[in-house]
C-alpha cells in the first residue's frame, strides 16, 4: 500500500491519499495555516483512537463478543519549540454484547506494553 502527501500549490495545506481514501491535512489559520483540515497532532491522536477501536472490534470478534459501541477518548497535549508530543493516554467504553466484555484491559496488553501510552478501561455494559 501507498500513502502520499502534496501540499496545495502555494499554500500549507496538503491532501494526504491512501488507495481511494483521502483527507486534507492543514495548519490551523492562527498558526500560520489556512485552517482546512486536520493538524498532525489531530490526525495523530485520531490514528491512535481509530487502531484502539478496531482492535478492539477485532479482539471481540475472534473471543466470540458481539460489541457494538467502542468508544475511545484519547488525551495528550504537544509542548516544547519544536512541539513535542506528552505522554498519551486514553479511556475505552464498550457497550453490547452476548457474552459481558470485561476482559477489555487483556485486550490492551499491546499498548500498555508501550511505555509512553496508559491504558484505562471504562466498561459499559447496555
Amino acid at each position: 500500500m501507498r500513502w502520499k502527501f502534496r501540499n496545495v500549490v502555494g499554500e500549507t495545506a496538503a491532501i494526504g491519499s491512501a488507495g481511494q481514501y483521502t483527507l486534507v491535512v492543514d495548519r490551523p489559520a492562527d498558526g500560520g495555516g489556512l485552517g482546512l483540515g486536520f493538524n498532525g497532532g489531530q490526525l495523530l491522536y485520531l490514528a491512535i483512537g481509530g487502531c484502539v477501536s478496531k482492535d478492539l472490534f477485532r479482539e471481540a470478534s475472534a473471543r466470540g463478543i458481539n460489541l457494538t459501541t467502542v468508544r475511545v477518548l484519547v488525551r495528550g497535549n504537544f509542548t516544547g519549540e519544536p512541539a513535542v508530543s506528552e505522554d498519551v493516554s486514553y479511556e475505552v467504553e464498550l457497550g453490547g454484547g452476548t457474552r459481558r466484555a470485561s476482559s477489555c484491559k487483556s485486550w490492551f496488553r499491546m499498548w500498555t506494553q508501550l511505555p509512553r501510552f496508559r491504558t484505562q478501561c471504562v466498561e459499559a455494559h447496555r
